[in-house]
């Protein structure tokens, strides 16, 4: 029984580790993408009062690869 339970306890443990570093892999590339959606709102003038400026703006803007 208690070495079914270290087994059991190891295969968890693998699992966790392996949850780790999937969530690392797929988390750096969503950081980046994060980051420059930040720097390319700061470089923005505000809102823009006509809809042509708020369609340009908005397609500056989209996120794209999400």
């Amino acid at each position: 029984m208690r070495n079914a339970l270290n087994v059991h306890t190891v295969l968890c443990l693998q699992s966790l580790l392996a949850q780790h570093k999937d969530f690392g892999a797929a988390f750096e590339p969503l950081q980046r993408k994060l980051l420059d959606l930040q720097v390319r709102v700061q470089a923005e003038k505000g809102l823009q009062r006509d809809l042509p400026g708020k369609q340009a703006q908005l397609s500056r803007l989209q996120v794209r690869g999400l």
